[in-house]
Parts: C-alpha cells; structure tokens; sequence
C-alpha cells in the first residue's frame, strides 16, 4: 500500500471514528477515482453509507473532484470561519490576504499568509489552529500542521482528536516512534470513556503490526474488539 493511499485512509477512519461519515464518503469517493475497485476503500464505503444511513443523510452531491482539491488553495473564509471577522479585524486580514494575486512562490504566498493569520488568531481561540491544522495537513505542509494541532491540544475536550491527527502527520514524515507515542498520549489521556479511544488503539495495533510487534499489536486489536467486535475490520486483524 503506498504512502498517499495510507494517509488517505487514515483520514477517512478518522472521519469514521469521530462522527463524519459524509466526508468521509466523499473521500472515499474522489480515491476510488483514481483506484477503481480497490477493497479497503470499498471496505470503508460500506462502513460511510451504514452510517449515513443510521442518521438518515446521504452525502453531498456537490463534493469537489479530487483534481479540483489538489490544485486548489483553500478559502481562508471555509478555514476560519467567522474567527478572524470581529470588529475592526476583517478588513485588516482582507487586505493581507490579497497579496496572493501578487506573489508567485508558493513558499512565499504561504509565508505571508501565515504570519497574517498568526497576528490575528488568538492563542486560545482552539477551534481556530484546529481547521488550520487541518488546513496545512491537507496542504502536505506537515510542520505547520503539527504546531497548530498541539495549540489545539489545550483545549481537554480536543485532545483525542489532536492526538490522531498529530500520530497521522507524525507517520506522513516517517516518524512512526512520533505516531505511536501521540496514539499512546491520547489513549492514556484522563476523563474520557474507553469507548471513545477504539480508533486511537486500532491505529496503535496497526503501527505496531508494521514494526513487527505482533504480540503488542494484538493486544490493542483485542481492547478494541472487547469493546466493538464489529468495528472496522478488527475481527479480521485477530484471526
């Protein structure tokens, strides 16, 4: 399994985990573009329209190409939301953000857009460096990512999220040490029901199955099947 299709499917069982099952059908969608057929994403499609089905949704007809998404600069309106548009700020950031009609390099147009972002976020403002989290991950732009995602991680209530998304992009830089460390902070993390950390052991069991570690790795695919026996594909993983 290559690298691109790895972290694909690592978002997508995030997505799953954490009660988004009509993004992730969308992107299941726009990878079985380009890998018709493939039986973990159609695996996954199953698991996308199940639950779409218990909360009576369907996905949305109206999803971006994956083309159109990987040549895309995001919206800073869709990242942000309404944080940066309090009074006397959004003009300000408006102005800042026009810069990208002048400059050419990327690194440039990200430098820029950046540091105007930095001196407008507040550091408590946690659902704010969480979407950009996101934001830079998809980007590819790994680092950024990370330190947006710990600033987030003040928040208790976003921990376990920070933690999956910090292990993803720990794995995404080869740093599979990182990813098995943050997956075992979120899993040890107090004041949150067991239920709640399946994904972050399921993901533990499947680092730890690629390090060879069989014996540690199933003992993380028994927790989760303890608790679900259905959940994702961990009947398969303990045979």
């Amino acid at each position: 399994m290559d690298e691109e299709l790895e972290s694909s499917l690592a978002d997508i069982d995030f997505q799953l985990d954490y009660g988004s099952p009509e993004e992730a059908k969308i992107e299941i969608e726009n990878a079985l573009q380009t890998r018709p057929g493939h039986p973990e994403l159609l695996r996954r499609l199953e698991l996308a329209d199940a639950a779409l089905a218990r909360l009576g949704m369907q996905a949305r007809p109206d999803s971006l190409s994956q083309a159109d998404f990987e040549h895309s600069f995001f919206d800073l309106s869709d990242v942000l939301g309404d944080a940066l548009l309090e009074s006397g700020e959004g003009e300000e950031m408006h102005d800042a953000t026009n810069v990208v009609e002048k400059i050419q390099s990327v690194d440039e147009l990200f430098n820029a857009f950046r540091e105007g972002v930095e001196q407008q976020v507040k550091g408590d403002d946690y659902d704010t460096h969480y979407n950009l989290g996101i934001a830079y991950k998809e980007m590819l732009l790994l680092e950024p990512a990370i330190e947006e995602f710990k600033k987030a991680m003040r928040d208790p209530e976003r921990t376990l999220e920070c933690c999956s998304m910090l292990a993803i992009c720990e794995q995404a830089q080869n740093n599979i040490e990182g990813a098995v460390d943050w997956l075992r902070q979120g899993i040890e993390a107090p004041g949150f029901p067991p239920e709640d950390s399946m994904g972050l052991h399921y993901d533990l069991g499947v680092l730890l199955l690629e390090q060879g570690r069989r014996d540690d790795a199933m003992a993380e695919f028994r927790i989760v099947q303890e608790m679900d026996p259905d959940y994702r594909d961990v009947a398969r993983m303990v045979q």
